[in-house]
């Protein structure tokens, strides 16, 4: 890993600030549906992150960041992952929606909406993920129809987290007008309070709360619309990048080893060799995933993109910290939960990473194509 001084600067910075013991401000409830009791966005924590310019610090000062480097967006993510804070509202808010205005919104959309981002005063929900279209969105079923200057949006969306805290959503549907960029899908500002919009919980081992989102002829304006009609594909495939190039997956991985180290300190499992040659394993895996997750990073300051290089990281952080959360309790069972130990959430959280912003599997095919394209060129 690079050594950068005024990024290990920062780091202590953001470190100093999630160690301040302030309880959670209250956030009033999005008139859509009620809060629910297991959300677990720390409002205090982005707003003081805001105010400080480090929720989204890669973004220019005009829009409420320091126009920094990606590393500084990473240390950030990678310290909320690191003290067990949600990151949810970071990936949706900021790497989502707030890419995909920085990217491709209109300056009024950008004015309207990203300071308020920046401030951790908006946090936003993303409609892609589709009863029968996940991992695979160019299969996307959900309808925009031209009408009276205006459009309709109708069909599902399901595994969306957080939404009953988000004001608005960042949401993919399908129109006429495919003009060769893309399957003919287009992004949407949908506000949540828009009639023919119904927020459903799911019932999942997810330990934060995800929804289901019906879009009942939903009437939006042009004023609605990201991007070009038609062209969506390119901005999703990069907003879906930058997501797998999050640092959050490698933090959680480190916190979860540092938890089953210290079980194995507490409990004396240090004394038998398989566990510390377990141990040592998972350490060296550990710091090789890190290395792969820095890639991905580098590679979106250099070149303000990732591919490959992100899909890899994804795949190896999320499988690897999966990896560590069984072998935890194969330890030691339950009697770690009883005992004060990595909570089962863990355990939960630790699945569902292995699906979010794609499969493993589609990573893994991911990096496959990529390898056959480069011995295909190397003849």
């Amino acid at each position: 890993m690079r050594h950068d001084p005024e990024a290990d600067r920062f780091r202590s910075q953001v470190r100093a600030l999630l160690r301040i013991p302030e309880p959670a401000a209250p956030r009033p409830a999005p008139r859509h549906r009620a809060r629910t009791e297991t959300s677990t966005h720390d409002r205090r924590i982005y707003t003081a992150l805001g105010a400080r310019g480090w929720l989204a610090p890669h973004w220019p000062p005009a829009w409420g960041g320091q126009g920094s480097g990606w590393s500084h967006s990473a240390v950030v993510a990678e310290e909320l992952a690191l003290h067990g804070v949600s990151d949810t509202a970071l990936v949706n808010t900021v790497y989502n929606f707030g890419e995909c205005l920085r990217r491709i919104g209109t300056p009024g959309q950008q004015a309207d909406h990203l300071p308020r981002i920046a401030a951790g005063e908006l946090v936003a929900a993303v409609l892609f993920t589709e009863p029968g279209a996940g991992s695979d969105l160019a299969t996307l079923t959900t309808t925009a129809t031209r009408r009276d200057g205006g459009w309709v949006l109708s069909g599902t969306k399901t595994w969306s987290a957080q939404t009953d805290l988000a004001e608005l959503a960042l949401c993919a549907a399908r129109t006429s007008g495919d003009n060769g960029r893309g399957p003919g899908i287009t992004l949407f500002l949908v506000p949540l309070d828009t009639a023919g919009v119904r927020v459903e919980p799911l019932h999942t081992i997810n330990p934060e709360p995800l929804h289901q989102v019906l879009l009942d002829q939903v009437e939006l304006t042009d004023h609605a619309v990201i991007g070009a009609v038609g062209g969506a594909w390119p901005t999703i495939s990069h907003l879906l990048s930058v997501e797998r190039a999050s640092l959050g997956y490698h933090g959680r991985a480190r916190r979860w080893f540092g938890a089953l180290l210290d079980r194995c300190r507490a409990t004396g499992a240090l004394a038998d060799p398989a566990v510390t040659a377990r141990l040592s394993t998972l350490d060296t895996d550990l710091a090789a995933a890190g290395e792969l997750a820095w890639r991905a990073v580098y590679d979106l300051d250099e070149t303000g993109a990732t591919g490959v290089a992100a899909a890899v990281s994804k795949w190896r952080n999320t499988e690897l910290g999966a990896e560590i959360v069984r072998y935890y309790f194969e330890l030691d069972g339950m009697g770690a939960v009883l005992t004060g130990g990595l909570s089962e959430v863990a355990f939960r959280e630790s699945a569902g990473l292995t699906l979010a912003a794609g499969t493993s599997e589609v990573m893994l095919t991911l990096a496959g194509t990529h390898l056959r394209d480069l011995l295909d060129e190397a003849g």
